[in-house]
Formats: structure tokens, sequence, C-alpha cells
């Protein structure tokens, strides 16, 4: 839970600055996917999960919209990754 509150909170800093307008709803809305997609993976990815977001999420606050989102055909995709990893 701890993991996911900082993962929520950097994703929305990110997301305010790379991709306005704010989402109010940010927080809970990242907060609920992250423990969602924690969760998918099992009782044993939890912690894996939850290792993943303490490794990376410090580094996103220090990286650029360019370094967060990517651009293509289909438009910009803005995410930070960290939850996925397992």
């Amino acid at each position: 839970m701890q993991a996911c509150t900082t993962w929520a909170e950097v994703v929305c800093q990110k997301n305010a600055a790379c991709i306005p307008p704010v989402d109010p709803n940010c927080m809970s809305t990242q907060l609920a996917s992250c423990l969602d997609d924690g969760q998918q993976g099992g009782p044993t990815c939890v912690p894996t999960a939850a290792s993943a977001i303490d490794g990376c999420a410090a580094k996103f606050p220090a990286t650029t919209c360019s370094d967060y989102c990517t651009t293509s055909t289909s438009g910009k995709i803005c995410l930070a990754p960290c939850i996925w990893l397992c």
C-alpha cells in the first residue's frame, strides 16, 4: 500500500506537469490501478512490485516529459512502468 501510494503520487505529479489538465481523481484512480496490477500476479508478485516501485519511483520527478512520455501514431502515452515489472 505504501509503495503504491508513492507510485501514485509520482504519476500524478508527472501527469499534471506533462499532460495537463490535472485530474482531480488522479490519486484514487492510480492507487486503485497500482493495487490491482500488483495483485494480478498473485501473492508472490506483491513484494516484487513494491520493491520495483521503491527502486524506480524516486527517479521519475527528475525525468523530463519526453522521457516520461512517448508519442506514436496513436497519440501520446505517458506512464511510470514500475508496477508492471513482475
